[in-house]
């Protein structure tokens, strides 16, 4: 999923970081 991420848009990564924590 992190990859697909990633492809989609660099600026969806840094939520998804968050959201990670």
């Amino acid at each position: 999923m992190k990859n697909l991420v990633i492809v989609e848009s660099p600026a969806k990564s840094a939520t998804i970081k968050k959201f990670l924590g």
